[in-house]
């Protein structure tokens, strides 16, 4: 079950850097793959270390954990 927070506007605008690079890279719906991964549960669980990362650790991470999710589907 995921827990839901009230995320604050410095929230938002990290999740927006993460989004925009993964874009960049990526291109598609960057929010959607935000959602597929673990990405907010993990920001959920420890805000704190997802925040210590700046946002291309986490968009790389992103789009590699959605990557592999979509190998083990295939």
């Amino acid at each position: 079950m995921r827990i839901s927070i009230n995320y604050t506007k410095y929230d938002y605008r990290f999740f927006d850097e993460v989004a925009e690079i993964i874009g960049k890279i990526n291109g598609g719906n960057p929010k959607e793959l935000m959602e597929t991964s673990s990405f907010y549960e993990m920001y959920e669980e420890d805000i704190n270390f997802v925040q210590h990362y700046p946002p291309a650790y986490w968009a790389d991470f992103i789009i590699e954990e959605c990557d592999n999710i979509k190998k083990q589907i295939q």
